[in-house]
This record gives C-alpha cells, sequence and structure tokens, in this order.
C-alpha cells in the first residue's frame, strides 16, 4: 500500500508539531483549563445551597390563600446569603409547591402561588404578600406589623420590608405567603 503524502500536508503537520505552536497550545490549554475552573467555582458560589432529601419540609399551612413554612436544613442548606426565594426554589424542586413571578427593580415579584395568580379590577388588586416572624436579626429590621401583619395559630407575623429575593431565610423562623386583598378608594 502506498500513501501520498501531499507537501502541504506535510508542512501544516510540521508546522502544528513546532515547538512554538506546541507552547503556544500549551498555553492556550492552561488557559482554558482555568476559565473551566474559575467558571464552576462561580456557580459552585452563587449556588445557595443544596437541596435537601428528607421529608421534613415544615410546611405548616398549605391553602388556596396562604403557603406558611418554617425555614428547616432539611429543605435546603440554609447560609447567610440564602434568600426566601432560594428556599421557594427548593420547595419546588421538591415538589412540595409551584409559583410563577417575575423580576423587577426590586427582585422577585411572585404573581401566581399554587396556581392561584394576582387579579386586577376596577375596584381592588389581589396579590401575594409576604410575612415572616422574622422581625429583626442583627440590627436590620426585615418586617413590621405596624400596618399590616398576619396571625398563624396565635402567632402575629409582620409585613416584610424585603422582597422575596432579599429577605434572608433563616432557620428556624416562620415565612408567609398571603393571597391579600387591596381596595381601591376614590377621592
Amino acid at each position: 500500500m502506498h500513501f501520498f503524502v501531499y507537501p502541504k500536508t506535510r508542512e501544516c503537520f510540521l508546522l502544528f508539531f513546532s515547538k512554538e505552536n506546541f507552547i503556544r497550545k500549551k498555553l492556550l490549554a492552561v488557559l482554558l483549563a482555568s476559565i473551566a475552573a474559575l467558571s464552576v467555582a462561580a456557580f459552585t458560589a452563587c449556588d445557595n445551597g443544596e437541596v435537601g432529601t428528607g421529608d421534613n419540609y415544615q410546611i405548616l399551612l398549605n391553602t388556596e390563600d396562604a403557603f406558611v413554612f418554617t425555614a428547616t436544613q432539611d429543605v435546603l442548606t440554609l447560609s447567610d446569603t440564602t434568600s426566601v426565594k432560594d428556599y421557594l426554589d427548593a420547595l419546588v424542586t421538591l415538589g412540595q409547591m409551584t409559583y410563577e413571578g417575575k423580576e423587577s427593580d426590586y427582585g422577585l415579584y411572585i404573581t401566581s402561588v399554587n396556581g392561584k395568580s394576582e387579579e386586577y379590577a376596577e375596584t381592588y388588586m389581589t396579590y401575594w404578600s409576604l410575612y415572616t416572624n422574622l422581625y429583626s436579626l442583627d440590627g436590620v429590621t426585615y418586617a413590621t406589623s405596624d400596618y399590616d401583619s398576619y396571625t398563624y395559630e396565635s402567632e402575629t407575623f409582620g409585613y416584610s420590608n424585603y422582597g422575596f429575593s432579599n429577605l434572608p431565610c433563616v432557620e428556624g423562623y416562620k415565612y408567609a405567603l398571603v393571597y391579600s386583598t387591596y381596595y381601591y378608594t376614590s377621592y
């Protein structure tokens, strides 16, 4: 058997495996490996915990108009940066609830929980409010019951001063998503 090698093929082969190109390729390989490693590290840093596999979800109330839960490590590995949105995402992953929302300048705005959506009418609007018994932590006020509150089993939850994306989810504290109605007043 005879192999015919084109002259240009030999030149390309020699050019491809020359010492200068070999060093360039090594540097390129190291650069690409570094980028890949940094990408993995960045995505890992963005992850706000591992979704749990236990069955201790601590969902206290799941009705058409309210969804109340106690934050627990069984649902999500909680950290200083875990938000209520992260926790709700874990509950969705575990099949315990559904929600829909849209991002705004203030973070996630929830438009639907377990299939029940907000409504707008001429004289009123309905929406999903966020309440919590995490009133303050480390000198930060997260909720207040001065203007609005929600009571569940004799415990008063304050209206959250923060949205779903920014309210910390802290183990042992309770959170309530409540279908609320606001009636328009005419002047």
